[in-house]
């Protein structure tokens, strides 16, 4: 404390605080500690992409901060993993030589990896398959045909086209087929599509071009129902042409829809009659 009366005018520190450890040796009593159940720690930061060209993978975790929370049922739904898709950001740089060998590559099992599941290129049947046992770990010295999920996998190496031209056209699936270009009846077409996935490499370009990228069919409803002739209002009379008592007027009228599918036929279209004109004969 200050001694002097005028201490108002001092500013010094009259307290030091520093860490000390408890020297007894006894374990801290954790049921003393407020934990919740399934408290888990806060996310670790994205790892970096698992690819330096293109779209990959990228994760972050969390941890249980009771070990017992594992086999806790009440915990089940409980994630502590969390990946999302990442793009290189020299992506459209990329050259994707890096991405061929790595697809090309043997792949190489590691069975120390507790389990946890791996996919690999497999070239002979052109897709991402698991390895045997889900007993792969992720890539180490030449162990790069090795991906953490099928996403991963396929993104890397299913739109690739070797430069030899070993590897076909990769080509989506089909879509569904549209609806029916007309309502009902016949003459109808329907369409369906697929895409190049490989479009980004030149040197297939033509050999691919070969391949349709739309199909069309003919497709037939049920017959139409029918419908019925409309026509327009009669219009006014014409004036009287001829003499005499010969003399004729005109009116007519236009179809509006024409008769379908056995619907009733329009009705006449023109009618004339006689008149009276005081120009004689």
């Amino acid at each position: 404390m200050y001694k002097n009366p005028n201490h108002h005018e001092c500013n010094a520190r009259l307290s030091e605080s520093e860490m000390c450890y408890e020297r007894s040796g006894e374990e801290c009593d954790d049921e003393n500690q407020d934990v919740a159940p399934c408290a888990v720690t806060d996310w670790s930061s994205f790892s970096p992409c698992s690819v330096t060209c293109g779209q990959g993978i990228t994760e972050r975790r969390r941890w249980f901060i009771n070990e017992n929370s594992h086999g806790d049922s009440r915990c089940k739904d409980i994630h502590l993993t969390e990946k999302r898709q990442c793009q290189n950001t020299h992506a459209t740089d990329c050259d994707s030589t890096e991405n061929e060998e790595r697809c090309k590559s043997e792949p190489v099992a590691d069975n120390r990896c507790r389990g946890l599941e791996r996919y690999y290129y497999n070239k002979t049947s052109m897709a991402c398959e698991p390895f045997a046992g889900n007993s792969a770990c992720p890539a180490r010295g030449n162990n790069k045909n090795n991906f953490a999920n099928k996403m991963e996998c396929e993104t890397t190496c299913n739109s690739l086209v070797a430069q030899n031209n070993d590897l076909p056209c990769q080509m989506s699936p089909w879509s569904t087929w549209s609806e029916c270009s007309v309502t009902c009846g016949r003459h109808g077409i329907r369409r369906r599509s697929r895409t190049l996935l490989n479009n980004h490499r030149a040197v297939d370009q033509y050999r691919c071009q070969s391949l349709p990228l739309e199909e069309t069919e003919p497709c037939q409803l049920n017959r139409c129902p029918p419908t019925d002739c409309v026509v327009s209002q009669w219009s006014a009379w014409s004036l009287c042409t001829g003499c005499g008592q010969d003399a004729i007027q005109t009116r007519t009228r236009i179809p509006v829809r024409r008769a379908r599918n056995g619907g009733k036929r329009c009705g006449p279209l023109k009618e004339i009659r006689y008149c009276q004109t005081t120009i004689p004969c």
